[in-house]
């Protein structure tokens, strides 16, 4: 995996096909890509908008093009709520990612204690209508409060694991992953993840990530508790066309699962940023609990030292972005 990951950080097309066998097959939304000379040529193609994009919006002293209504509705909007939870506008509809929203306290479930430091920077009836509810996995109490729970029993929709849907009322849907399901323009995906080591991620249980897709709106990953890059390596090539990753962060510790890392830590987060070849990273999961032993700022160190600031997008619990 190592030489894969050298060849995306150099963003040489032939150097990133030439890492994978002639055979193999990708796909980006609907189009299939089999052997090298196809990976190259769709990478080329990526990768010219993508510094041509950036060029143009960067360029100082040069009058830009006046920005439309439909440019602008072809933006991700991103609104960071604290913890793992954000709020998406895309693609005409808004979804809400891991839904947290009580008061800071202590719980117990067993052997393991969380405490939560924070509350949501907006109370969840803020959010106006919420067409879609994505639950990475609904059995952690810092992926899914007694609020959030609450919440996503209500909702219109909800994805999560298949272990996890009977737990969340009639409208939601477990997705195994690479099962996907259409809600209006979006295709839904889910994808793998692991929630430690192996040996803990047995142990931990089912999670889910998700990739989003629609016509003319760019393709966003959505880790959720995945602790491995391997698995990152996976949807980047499954994916790719994937431009914007949402990345659960934090360097998540429990004592009773041992020293091993639950989610992403910074220095791997910019190493999956480079996998993905995404042109924006937002971190999640990086605040408001007990358990995370890394916060925002170590992120924005180890993406200064990989030189990857261009990619991180910085957003702080009350903040959004628009991408």
């Amino acid at each position: 995996m190592q030489a894969t990951e050298e060849a995306w950080i150099t963003r040489d097309p032939r150097r990133v096909a030439a890492a994978y066998t002639p055979g193999s097959t990708w796909r980006s939304r609907s189009t299939l890509l089999t052997g090298r000379d196809e990976i190259d040529a769709f990478l080329a193609d990526k990768w010219e908008h993508d510094l041509d994009h950036a060029f143009r919006k960067q360029l100082p002293g040069v009058p830009q093009e006046p920005e439309t209504k439909e440019k602008d509705m072809n933006n991700l909007t991103v609104r960071s709520i604290g913890g793992p939870t954000a709020v998406l506008d895309y693609a005409g509809s808004r979804i809400v990612l891991d839904p947290t929203f009580d008061q800071p306290g202590t719980y117990q479930n067993g052997p393991v204690t969380a405490t939560k430091l924070t509350g949501p920077s907006v109370p969840p009836g803020d959010l106006d209508q919420v067409d879609v509810v994505l639950v990475s996995h609904e059995h952690h109490i810092d992926n899914l409060d007694t609020s959030g729970r609450e919440y996503a029993r209500r909702a219109r929709r909800v994805f999560t694991t298949t272990a996890g849907a009977q737990n969340l009322g009639p409208h939601s849907t477990g997705l195994r992953p690479f099962e996907h399901a259409e809600v209006g323009d979006i295709r839904i995906t889910a994808v793998p993840a692991l929630h430690g080591t192996p040996e803990i991620g047995v142990v931990n249980g089912p999670v889910v990530g998700f990739v989003l897709e629609a016509d003319d709106w760019p393709t966003v990953y959505i880790s959720g508790d995945n602790a491995s890059l391997d698995i990152v390596a996976v949807v980047a090539e499954h994916f790719p066309a994937t431009e914007i990753a949402i990345l659960n962060l934090g360097a998540a510790r429990i004592p009773v699962r041992g020293n091993g890392l639950l989610t992403l830590n910074a220095e791997m987060a910019a190493r999956a940023a480079a996998l993905l070849g995404a042109r924006a990273v937002v971190p999640m999961h990086q605040d408001g609990w007990g358990h995370y032993t890394q916060d925002a700022d170590d992120v924005v160190r180890a993406f200064e030292e990989a030189g990857l600031t261009n990619v991180l997008v910085d957003v702080r619990p009350g903040d959004s972005a628009s991408l």
